[in-house]
């Protein structure tokens, strides 16, 4: 028997800029939250509970001089609204590659596209998208679900870790709606890499091991090209 493991795997970088940015928030010496796990990994969880840095799910929980760390998968404006307004202590923990998608979906609603995010709908940094881009704003899954009828000028972005193939599926059918259409590869790079070396390696295995947390959007969709080439 052989085991290998993929050329590119762990945490990215957007994941371990938060969990530094927690670690170093511990000296504040106060009350520190996170809005919801700060990664989708219950080890990591566990290891800053720890420290004293517990997971709340609610506002509500949080009083003033509270420090609440953003989670890397961002939030909604109006959550920071929110926070903000309680007078707490915002730790801005927001993946840059998530915070850069935020911003293509607020340019493209101020410029009056009308915006698709590909990806899961009920996925945290989704929501959190979803704020930015408006009330002309459509989530789907795939291209499957693009609607019919035609539209004036289409946006198009992309949840962080979603698969390039779907990606380009969706425009090659949002096309055909529109005459103007605008896409931003939001996809990051080093999602984009995993996927490859997890691909590279499947078709070469008789069985693949994808390790992380099962509510991990990352860790998902590792398994799901996994599973196209080898028992997983």
């Amino acid at each position: 028997m052989k085991i290998r493991l993929a050329k590119n795997s762990g945490f990215c970088y957007g994941v371990k800029r938060a969990i530094q940015i927690a670690k170093e928030t511990v000296a504040s010496g106060g009350r520190i939250h996170t809005l919801g796990p700060i990664i989708h990994n219950p080890q990591m969880v566990s290891e800053l509970e720890r420290k004293g840095i517990s997971s709340v799910n609610s506002i509500e929980e949080v009083v003033e001089g509270d420090y609440v760390i953003i989670r890397s998968h961002g939030v909604p404006e109006s959550t920071l609204e929110a926070l903000t307004e309680k007078k707490a202590i915002v730790v801005n923990a927001t993946c840059p590659y998530v915070a850069k998608t935020q911003e293509h979906a607020r340019k493209l609603n101020q410029d009056g596209y009308s915006v698709f995010i590909l990806g899961n709908r009920e996925h945290p940094e989704v929501i959190g998208l979803k704020s930015y881009a408006g009330d002309n704003v459509k989530v789907i899954n795939d291209a499957t679900e693009f609607p019919s009828g035609t539209f004036k000028r289409i946006g198009i972005i992309a949840q962080t870790t979603q698969i390039q193939e779907k990606l380009s599926d969706l425009v090659a059918v949002a096309v055909q709606h529109s005459p103007e259409m605008v896409v931003y590869n939001t996809i990051c790079h080093a999602t984009a890499i995993r996927q490859q070396s997890t691909r590279e390696l499947a078709t070469q295995s008789d069985l693949m091991i994808i390790i992380g947390g099962r509510n991990s959007s990352n860790t998902c969709m590792l398994s799901k090209i996994s599973e196209k080439y080898a028992e997983t």
